[in-house]
């Protein structure tokens, strides 16, 4: 089921957002990308990339950053669960803040924050990212 309906907050003398809300998505499919349509409009948007946008924002809250992190996690072991082949994520939440040297993320790593220096991060081969 979808819902796209208009929000109506101050953006400017045109401007307008909408916002779509899709129910029932099965946990091993927060990161599957989902089409939607608004008006004569289509574009695609995971459960994940709205993890991210949190993640990445300065005026979301360090309870709603946890429940971010929480819903990636239950996407990365319902896709474990379902997938024998798929190793179970490491687990590590790394906080570029911290980070004072060029890094190898592996998989299953959760990057936050903001890098800060001038240190190379790589993801390991065979590894999940999610941008």
């Amino acid at each position: 089921m979808v819902n796209a309906n208009l929000y109506d907050g101050v953006l400017g003398d045109t401007e307008y957002y909408y916002y779509v809300q899709k129910a029932d998505i099965a946990a091993a499919e927060l990161d599957d990308l989902q089409t939607f349509t608004v008006g004569d409009v289509s574009f695609k948007y995971s459960a994940l990339d709205y993890v991210k946008a949190v993640l990445n924002s300065d005026a979301m809250t360090d309870a709603q950053k946890d429940l971010a992190k929480a819903t990636y996690w239950y996407n990365q072991a319902a896709n474990a669960y379902f997938d024998a082949a798929a190793p179970a994520p490491a687990g590590r939440t790394i906080v570029l803040d911290d980070v004072r040297a060029d890094f190898e993320a592996q998989d299953g790593d959760v990057l936050t924050g903001v890098l800060g220096g001038d240190f190379q991060i790589t993801i390991a081969d065979g590894a999940y990212a999610i941008y």
